[in-house]
């Protein structure tokens, strides 16, 4: 009688689930639809940055901000609604991420000072953060391991062919429209939720508690760091570049002294002491410095040209598409191939896509090349240090070492990018994009350090 009614409960589950999914191909569209427009916050943004700056009369420096506020903000609400995930509803997550999404883009369409802008975009990229991480969960939970896999193919196919048309999209939108209509495109992910929140699990509660403290001092700390970095091109009192600094020593050593006291806080201690990891999340970071580095730069060496923001996107698309190539490419290479070896050949080509656009000036095609080095680089890096996370970490801190290692990744983008707009004055352009390439280059090294350490029988 008892397996009577479990597998009549079994039968009743599977009706109540499976009746209700779509077929592999439609799901992977939609998923991949959900989390396109979010990329295109980044992609198709960086394109319109000149036409924002000018309107909006903005410095190198504030421009940057556009795009670190954005980055800064999904980084930390990745690992933060990963987090709410487990505590609280994977729904909830995509109805709040919904609707940060909605009212950052409002506030960054209607915006007309710096100031509301980088609000908007905060609150945009706090939104952003939610949906890779409800797709990721929903295919999870919702598909056996055959169909997972497919639909996880597609939507990765799908949105790299998004966000690799990223500058074309953002050129095609500032020329039609205005920067404005670009700022909005995030939103388009509010439209699908409608056709997905059906799909999302409902709260599935563990019983765990949610960091705040932990993560209140990630964010500062990151903010900080950011905002340091800036402050060679930004008009701020030496009190002020000194306060910020100690606040960031203060986090810092708070931060680790919170992580020893508190093992299973936001950041459990298990993953903050174990060797390979940390030298993984760097080499991730570094790898997303060399990339929104030279994505951010790109746009300014052609600007000077007097091209259109169509014309601009256009020349820069082959770029965006050698990334989405590479990181399919790569994705079967590392199942023959040590990925720590393959991601030192990658953060190596970074750095030589930036020292050649260092070097080349504003001569379109070594512009598009080094874009589309520095940009296969970090797609296919993500692939592979991805790949290598929940093997170097225990299986019960799988899930918030995979959210932490994404968020130190996309700090790297917003280091990257403030790098750029704090050395373009004192260096000038092109010397500043050369300068970067050191980060991507000691990449190299760190992840061969990462090899040693986690292999030590095939220590180099």
């Amino acid at each position: 009688m008892r397996r009577i009614r479990l597998a009549q409960a079994g039968l009743q589950l599977s009706h109540s689930t499976q009746d209700a999914l779509p077929g592999v191909t439609l799901a992977g569209i939609l998923f991949g639809a959900l989390v396109a427009p979010a990329l295109l916050g980044i992609s198709a943004a960086v394109i319109a940055l000149p036409s924002l700056a000018r309107d909006l009369a903005l410095s190198p420096a504030e421009t940057s901000w556009i795009l670190a506020a954005y980055i800064l903000a999904q980084a930390m609400f990745v690992a933060i609604f990963g987090r709410l995930g487990d505590v609280w509803s994977i729904r909830g997550v995509l109805l709040v991420g919904g609707m940060l999404i909605a009212a950052g883009s409002l506030l960054s369409c209607l915006s007309e000072s710096f100031s509301v802008l980088v609000c908007g975009r905060l609150l945009q990229g706090a939104g952003a953060g939610s949906l890779q991480l409800v797709t990721f969960a929903t295919v999870g939970a919702r598909y056996t391991a055959a169909d997972r896999a497919k639909v996880l193919g597609i939507v990765t196919a799908f949105v790299g062919v998004v966000s690799g048309s990223g500058t074309l999209i953002g050129g095609l939108v500032t020329d039609a429209l205005s920067w404005r209509a670009v700022m909005a495109l995030p939103a388009l992910s509010v439209l699908v939720m409608a056709a997905t929140v059906r799909l999302v699990p409902t709260a599935h509660p563990t019983g765990s508690r949610f960091d705040a403290s932990g993560a209140s001092l990630v964010a500062v700390l990151a903010s900080a760091i950011v905002l340091l970095l800036e402050s060679p091109s930004i008009d701020l009192s030496s009190w002020i570049i000194a306060a910020v600094a100690i606040i960031a020593a203060l986090a810092a050593t708070t931060l680790w002294q919170r992580v020893r006291t508190v093992p299973n806080g936001f950041i459990p201690l298990e993953i903050a002491s174990s060797r390979p990891y940390v030298l993984v999340t760097i080499t991730g970071l570094m790898l997303g410095a060399g990339y929104l580095a030279m994505l951010f730069a790109a746009p300014l060496l052609l600007a000077g040209r007097g091209w259109s923001a169509t014309h601009i996107g256009l020349i820069l698309l082959p770029a965006g598409l050698m990334g989405a190539a590479s990181a399919r490419v790569v994705g079967s290479l590392i199942a023959t191939h040590n990925p720590f070896r393959v991601t030192s050949v990658l953060a190596a080509t970074s750095a030589a896509g930036l020292l050649l656009a260092g070097l080349a000036g504003d001569t379109p095609f070594w512009t598009v090349l080094a874009l589309g080095m520095t940009v296969s680089a970090f797609a296919a890096g993500q692939v592979t240090l991805l790949a290598r996370v929940p093997q170097i970490v225990e299986p019960q801190v799988r899930a918030v070492a995979t959210g932490l290692f994404v968020l130190m990744l996309l700090l790297g983008g917003a280091i990257g990018s403030a790098l750029i707009a704090a050395l373009i004055s004192p260096l000038g352009l092109s010397t500043a994009i050369a300068t970067v390439a050191a980060l991507p280059a000691a990449a190299v090294a760190l992840a061969l350090a990462a090899d040693a350490t986690s292999n030590p029988m095939t220590a180099l």
